[in-house]
């Protein structure tokens, strides 16, 4: 089954479009199944929040949340929603779009994870903007998705040691605590400066800019439920509602009030 641009299996939320892009808010039920699919332009499936099982030919296992999952417009695949629900923005690249802008052919990079945090903040972005920026901003932040996947596709990079990975899986699961860079240096046994160091230089930020895109990741998948801006600023990690909206509009350009089309 080859689904036709801007149609997905999940209650579509919000969707726009522009030339180059189609950017589609989906919410899927818990414990679904969708049949094996496949999407008529190529693009990635940025998991907001939840439990998402694909199999495919090129690729099979569970996509971590605030990571992008590559599909080209011939891969097929199969879904699986967990017990928790998913909720995922998908962006989709219209074909001419991409011809005129030459970008790189993308056949080859069926079921390619991004999971460096410069991509989740430029998906971040996308969705922040989802209604407000305007299409030439949305279009420029695509390109960039398509730059660093061909960057990431081309490079063979070796696995980060083991309590580096550690310091991020730490800030993933429990960035609602008060973590700092001090008492993440003491969990992996490294200095402080070496760890600060090693993060930017595996990852491209700092550990306080990862652990606050990840607080507002969460933060606005539970104003996608209805949930204020001030209780989901304090369920995740935010000292007050004011902080949370210094946060959003140092590290994505926009102000709280412009996510009030969310409710």
């Amino acid at each position: 089954m080859r689904l036709p641009p801007g149609k997905y299996f999940g209650h579509q939320t919000v969707q726009r479009k522009t030339k180059g892009l189609c950017l589609t808010l989906c919410q899927y039920e818990a414990n679904g199944k969708l049949p094996k699919h496949s999407h008529e332009h190529p693009g990635f499936f940025f998991l907001v929040a939840g439990d998402h099982f694909e199999e495919a030919n090129c690729r099979s296992g569970v996509q971590p949340e605030s990571s992008l999952l590559f599909h080209s417009h011939h891969s097929a695949h199969e879904t699986e929603v967990g017990k928790k629900g998913m909720t995922g923005l998908n962006i989709a690249f219209n074909q001419t779009w991409l011809d005129e802008i030459e970008s790189p052919k993308l056949r080859r990079r069926d079921g390619w994870l991004l999971e460096r945090p410069l991509a989740k903040k430029r998906a971040l972005q996308l969705l922040a903007g989802l209604e407000k920026s305007r299409d030439e901003s949305l279009e420029n932040f695509g390109i960039e998705l398509l730059e660093m996947l061909d960057v990431c596709q081309g490079s063979q990079e070796s696995e980060p040691p083991t309590w580096l990975r550690h310091v991020r899986d730490r800030i993933d699961a429990d960035y609602m605590l008060p973590l700092s860079l001090t008492s993440l240096a003491i969990e992996a046994s490294v200095h402080p400066v070496y760890l600060a160091r090693a993060f930017r230089g595996r990852y491209g930020c700092t550990v306080t800019d990862y652990l606050h895109q990840t607080r507002i990741l969460h933060a606005l998948e539970r104003v996608f439920t209805g949930m204020s801006l001030g209780e989901a600023a304090a369920e995740c990690g935010f000292c007050d509602q004011s902080y949370l909206a210094r946060i959003v509009r140092a590290k994505l350009g926009v102000s709280p009030s412009d996510l009030n089309w969310f409710r």
